[in-house]
């Protein structure tokens, strides 16, 4: 069997997460779907950097991404925005995305990608109420920010749209990662 001919590597790509890779949800969905892209293209390198919970860890992370001229760099959270506008300005030819996010800083080389989270947990939102048979469902979220405040509310609305009475206790545990504090 002969090897397969090595392939040219034209696009790198750097992502950098602050939970894990096969966390199930948040981080894995970006990581399966990057390296869907890159599969299916050719020539795409993917290296990722997760468990960067700690936002000073992640831009040390970015900056060694953009220091190595990477073509794209995607900063999978949104609590790391304060600490990509440096990078991101002293890195003019290096494009960024980050998320979950709306605000580019007014950086052309800066994209914001955000998700509808609340149109998934809407639909789980009523599908546990219509299961519940006290009337009470309850929702535990992480940081009440962005997508993930999103989430809690639309599940918190698709719950009270099936059953109006029903209870819904909700808690953040404050954590993007902090598991045993969720459960």
């Amino acid at each position: 069997v002969a090897a397969a001919a090595p392939v040219d590597v034209t696009m790198k790509i750097g992502v950098v997460a602050p939970s894990a890779r096969n966390d199930l949800a948040f981080t894995q969905s970006m990581v399966d779907a990057i390296n869907v892209v890159a599969a299916e293209r050719g020539g795409v390198q993917v290296d990722i950097i997760d468990n960067t919970f700690v936002p000073a860890e992640a831009a040390a992370a970015i900056r060694t991404y953009a220091d190595g001229n990477y073509n794209l760099i995607i900063a999978h959270g949104v609590e790391f925005g304060p600490e990509l506008v440096e990078i991101v300005e002293a890195h003019p030819g290096t494009v960024f995305a980050w998320g979950t996010a709306t605000d580019t800083f007014g950086l052309p080389n800066l994209y914001a990608y955000d998700a509808a989270a609340e149109q998934g947990a809407y639909v789980m939102g009523a599908m546990s109420a219509m299961l519940s048979a006290k009337g009470v469902v309850g929702v535990v979220g992480p940081i009440e920010v962005a997508d993930a405040k999103r989430y809690v509310n639309g599940f918190k609305s698709g719950a009270a749209a099936q059953k109006p009475d029903i209870a819904l206790p909700t808690a953040y545990t404050g954590s993007f990662g902090d598991i045993v504090l969720a459960s």
